[in-house]
């Protein structure tokens, strides 16, 4: 990370809401009247509002994809957005517990940390990635060759129709960033082919999972959950089990669906306890039990960029708390300070990126202060990826 990059962005911080009590807490808010800042929230959208407003997307979706934008990560994006808004592109047919059925092992090889192995799933414990990296290999492996795909989608568990129609769904979603001005460029020359190009400008870090999942956080937040390893066992005894319990926003039990790698996550024996972790998800449904749906884990600092608006550091207990629930544990004060000014700038510049456009011009983009803008968003595409 540019450490001086990171200083001169700060700086810019200085006239941004920064409040400190008493007892050593900071919190980033909106204003310095909390009933004002009600009426605001209640009477005002924001530009990042507007901007969703004029997209034909569920919210989520929409900003999810406007983020992946702005990081460069949008062809799996739209994968990630068609999968959540119609369907999983495994055949049903395919039991999702058994280990040996083809989905099965697809996924294991997506995931799998080998060399040859270049999906971008790879070593990630995201159902989303997952669905990104199949689409992409048969999207790539059947090009005017409607068979080949068809082989494919048959030989690893895939549902060939559920592909087209997400196919089909990814289009949709791009024609509607193309109509809202949210891609560089000229649009007219944002045609289909440039919608998985590695060389478009929204597609430089299509590769980078960790950047695709702040994009998912940005997007699917609130549907975030945390979980603390929990040792079950005699005091004394050296084979006590791991267990993660995990909780919503509402601080409720819930459970990755066993169908989810995120239900896979264990510690590895002779290893200290894992700290707590995060996970993003589609959808919760109550059954025995309140299941998570296609989840992703996320860390610590994609959750501190990009999860929640009130953030409040407490210096004492070495912890962020966002929106007064989420908390990050074991942050120190330099670190949670330096992220809480830059999501002060992160959410300022965001703001003259979602500005009404009148003037036709491209959502990433500001007059007389384009260099800026970009070198905070290259800061924060350089965090993510250094972590």
């Amino acid at each position: 990370v540019n450490i001086g990059a990171l200083e001169r962005i700060l700086r810019r911080s200085q006239n941004h809401t920064n409040n400190e009590d008493g007892n050593g807490e900071e919190t980033v808010g909106w204003g310095d009247d909390d009933e004002a800042n009600e009426a605001n929230i209640i009477l005002a959208l924001t530009p990042l509002g507007k901007r969703l407003s004029m997209l034909p997307l569920d919210a989520a979706l929409a900003k999810m994809l406007l983020f992946a934008v702005l990081l460069r990560c949008l062809s799996p994006a739209l994968t990630i957005a068609a999968v959540v808004s119609h369907k999983v592109p495994w055949r049903a047919s395919d039991s999702e517990n058994e280990e040996t059925s083809a989905a099965s092992v697809m996924k294991k090889n997506l995931t799998k940390n080998v060399k040859e192995n270049e999906s971008v799933a790879k070593n990630e414990v995201s159902d989303h990635l997952v669905h990104a990296a199949a689409y992409e290999k048969w999207n790539v492996i059947g090009k005017n060759n409607t068979a080949a795909q068809k082989k494919f989608a048959r030989e690893n568990g895939l549902d060939h129709d559920v592909l087209r129609q997400l196919s089909d769904l990814r289009k949709q979603f791009f024609d509607a960033l193309k109509a809202g001005n949210a891609l560089n460029g000229n649009n007219a020359l944002n045609d289909y082919a440039s919608m998985d190009d590695p060389h478009s400008p929204w597609n430089i870090d299509a590769k980078k999972p960790k950047l695709i999942k702040a994009a998912l956080v940005a997007g699917l937040y609130p549907n975030l959950a945390y979980a603390d390893a929990i040792e079950i066992g005699p005091k004394n005894a050296a084979d006590k089990k791991t267990i993660f319990e995990w909780k919503d926003s509402r601080n409720a039990d819930v459970y990755p669906h066993p169908s989810s790698l995120v239900s896979k996550i264990s510690r590895l024996p002779g290893t200290r306890i894992p700290p707590r972790q995060f996970c993003v998800y589609a959808e919760k449904v109550k059954t025995s039990q309140t299941f998570l749906r296609e989840c992703t884990k996320v860390s610590p600092i994609e959750v501190l960029l990009f999860a929640g608006r009130k953030v409040n550091v407490e210096h004492e207990m070495k912890r962020v708390v966002l929106d007064d629930w989420l908390k990050v544990l074991n942050v120190d004060a330099v670190t949670a300070t330096l992220f809480k000014r830059l999501r002060v700038i992160l959410d300022h510049e965001l703001a003259k990126a979602h500005r009404d456009d009148d003037d036709e011009k491209e959502f990433t983009r500001e007059d007389g202060n384009a260099e800026g803008s970009e070198l905070l968003f290259k800061l924060v595409r350089d965090i993510l990826a250094s972590e």
